[in-house]
C-alpha cells in the first residue's frame, strides 16, 4: 500500500479564481500528472462527471464557498455516488476550528491550511497521498477481516463436536479399542486444534462494521442496544442519501437498510450502491414493517440479500448478520421474512 504509485490519479481543483487554481495546480503537478480545474461553480458537476476525480480539492477563498460547491455536488447524488472520491478543503487560519469540526463529522475528508499562501506545499501533496490510500483500501475486493472471522469462530466448536461424537459413539464391547483409537485421533488432531484456538483468539478481536440506515432514532438505538455485547461496530445514516455519503468514508461489512425513508427510500439507495463495483458484493439486509410481495420483489431486484420484518428480536438480528457475513452474496436472497 505505501509503495503504490498514485501519480496518475485524477485530481479536480474546484475554485472560482484562476490565479488560486494555478497556484494549487502547479504544486500538485510536481507529484501528480492528471490535475484538472473547475472555475465555475455552475459547471463543477459537469467537470466532475468528465474528469471522474479520485480527489476533489475545494480551493475557494472562504470555507462557506467550499461548502456551497460541495452541497451542489451532493444534491446531484446519482452521478456523484457512482464515482468514489475523497474531498480536501483548503482553508485559512481563521477557519481551522470550523473545518476541523466538519471533517470530524465526516462532512469533508480532510483539510489543509493553505491561504493566504502555502507555508508547506508538500503538506498538500501528502494529504492527497493519504486520501488516495484510503480510497484504495475502500475499493479492495479482498475478503474483509470480519468475513474471515465468522467461519473462524465457527471452527472453535469443532473440538467440542469431535469430543461429543466420540463420547456418544462408544460401544461397550470394544471400549479398549475405541479408547485407544480416540487417543490416537486426539494426538493427531492436536496441532490442528492449537491452530484453531489461535485463529479463534484472533477472530474474537475482529469487529464487523454494520451500517444502519434508518431515520427512526428509537429503532437505531434499539439495534445499537441489541448489538452492544456482540462483535460489531455500528455506524448510522438517517437517509439513503446520507448512506451513500457515508460509504465514501467507511467500508461496512453489512448494511441494515430501512425500506421507508424520506428523500430516498431504501430500495433506491440499494440500487445505487449496488451499481458501484466496489459495493456490488456488499450484503444488504432490508428492514421493513411491511411483509408485502412487492416490497420483497423490488428489494431482491435491487440486490438485497436478506430481510428483517419489524418488530424483530435480538436473536433474529444476530442470525441475519451472521448469515450475511458467512454466505456469499451471489447466492439466492433469503426470502423468509417471517421473523420473531
Amino acid at each position: 500500500m505505501l509503495n503504490k504509485n498514485y501519480t496518475h490519479a485524477a485530481i479536480l481543483i474546484a475554485t472560482d479564481e484562476l490565479a488560486r487554481a494555478n497556484l494549487v495546480r502547479n504544486i500538485l503537478l510536481d507529484e501528480f500528472k492528471t490535475v484538472d480545474i473547475s472555475l465555475d461553480p455552475k459547471t463543477v458537476l459537469q467537470n466532475f462527471k468528465q474528469t471522474q476525480p479520485s480527489v476533489l480539492v475545494l480551493a475557494f477563498g472562504a470555507l462557506e464557498q467550499s461548502d456551497q460547491c460541495y452541497q451542489q455536488l451532493q444534491h446531484a447524488s446519482k452521478p456523484i455516488s457512482r464515482q468514489p472520491y475523497r474531498t480536501l478543503v483548503l482553508c485559512n487560519n481563521t477557519e481551522l476550528k470550523a473545518v476541523y469540526e466538519l471533517c470530524k463529522r465526516d462532512y469533508f475528508n480532510d483539510y489543509a491550511l493553505f491561504w493566504p499562501r502555502p507555508e508547506d506545499p508538500w503538506r498538500l501533496c501528502m494529504s492527497i497521498h493519504h486520501l488516495l490510500r484510503e480510497l484504495d483500501a475502500m475499493s479492495s475486493t479482498a475478503p474483509t477481516a470480519a468475513q474471515l472471522a465468522v467461519p473462524a469462530r465457527a471452527l472453535a466448536e469443532m473440538e467440542h463436536v469431535i469430543d461429543h461424537w466420540l463420547e456418544t459413539n462408544q460401544m461397550p464391547a470394544t471400549i479398549d479399542t475405541i479408547t485407544r483409537w480416540r487417543t490416537e485421533l486426539k494426538n493427531t488432531l492436536r496441532p490442528f486444534m492449537l491452530l484453531v484456538r489461535m485463529l479463534t483468539s484472533l477472530a474474537q478481536r475482529v469487529q464487523a462494521t454494520v451500517l444502519v440506515v434508518d431515520d427512526d432514532v428509537l429503532q437505531c438505538k434499539m439495534i445499537e442496544t441489541m448489538l452492544k455485547n456482540e462483535p460489531y461496530r455500528v455506524v448510522f445514516a438517517a437517509t439513503g442519501l446520507e448512506a451513500l455519503s457515508v460509504l465514501r468514508l467507511v467500508r461496512p461489512d453489512v448494511i441494515l437498510m430501512d425500506v421507508m425513508m424520506p428523500e430516498m427510500d431504501g430500495i433506491t439507495a440499494t440500487q445505487r450502491l449496488k451499481a458501484l463495483p466496489q459495493f456490488a458484493q456488499l450484503p444488504v439486509i432490508m428492514v421493513t414493517g411491511r411483509n408485502e410481495k412487492t416490497v420483497v420483489f423490488d428489494s431482491v431486484k435491487a440486490g438485497a440479500t436478506g430481510f428483517l420484518v419489524k418488530p424483530f428480536g435480538r436473536e433474529s438480528l444476530i442470525t441475519k448478520l451472521r448469515d450475511a457475513l458467512t454466505i456469499p452474496v451471489t447466492r439466492q436472497p433469503d426470502l423468509d421474512t417471517d421473523e420473531e
